[in-house]
């Protein structure tokens, strides 16, 4: 049997068509030949999570986002549905966390299952506890929060240092600082010229002060030598006199008894 151009052509875009389906289910998070394990979670915010996420378990991947849709509360609230399509077969606990976090550097997205201490296993369609990583934005906020407030605390003091020394450095307070410098100057001008008459007074007394003090010095003029001399060696004779002949220094008596020596009247 002859099969014509036209039916394999056909052939061909049927199974073009077909693998672009796949492809494009696939790249959504829909696998068409593998079986459907489906899970849910709800956040409050996605932080940049797309439809064909991946899904990880200690890295691995197990599937992907499927859906993202927002929803309404019973509060009124809004949050954002995901759906996961499994493509492995594991067994997830239930109240599981699937955690919204960061998968490299360039801030690519992926959901990574934190499994719980449950015994039981989820089942296809059940929820999972949603949990979001803290962004980039909001670590370096964290981070500087500290180092802000020593700023806004440093900014203070300087604004409050600032006010005083406007307020010490006003027109009056300038003018009686510089009457207190200038008056400081002239007390260390009258200093010098003191110093000035000291240094010219003794320069011209020096002549006088210099004989003053060699005659000090010396000690040794004769009169007076002589004269002092004299006086020690009649000191020195009249102390030995004394000590010989006491009785003609002192005169006294004991019990009546009268001196020997004197002479009768």
């Amino acid at each position: 049997m002859k099969i014509s151009k036209e039916f394999k052509i056909g052939i061909v875009v049927t199974s073009a068509i077909g693998f672009f389906i796949w492809g494009f289910n696939f790249l959504k998070g829909s696998n068409l030949f593998s079986h459907k394990y489906e899970l849910y979670a709800v956040y409050p915010k996605i932080d940049g999570l797309i439809e064909a996420n991946p899904l990880l378990v200690n890295g691995f991947k197990v599937g992907q986002i499927n859906k993202i849709s927002l929803i309404k509360d019973k509060n009124g609230e809004y949050g954002v549905l995901v759906k996961f399509l499994l493509t492995e077969d594991v067994n997830i606990p239930k109240h599981s966390i699937a955690k919204a976090v960061s998968s490299d550097l360039l801030g690519s997205k992926a959901v990574e299952i934190i499994y719980s201490n449950e015994t039981e296993f989820v089942q296809s369609g059940d929820t999972l506890v949603a949990e979001t990583e803290e962004g980039l934005k909001t670590a370096v906020s964290k981070q500087l929060a500290p180092l802000q407030k020593k700023i806004e605390g440093l900014l203070s003091s300087v604004d409050s240092v600032m006010t005083i020394v406007e307020v010490v450095l006003n027109d009056k307070t300038r003018e009686n600082l510089s009457k207190s410098f200038e008056s400081i100057k002239l007390a260390i001008q009258s200093l010098e010229q003191t110093a000035y008459k000291l240094d010219d007074l003794v320069a011209s007394e020096k002549a006088k002060i210099s004989s003053i003090l060699t005659k000090l010095n010396r000690a040794k003029n004769d009169s007076l030598y002589n004269n002092l001399n004299k006086a020690s060696d009649d000191l020195d004779k009249l102390m030995k006199d004394l000590r010989i002949n006491p009785e003609r220094y002192i005169h006294f008596s004991v019990f009546g008894r009268k001196d020997k020596n004197k002479p009768k009247l």
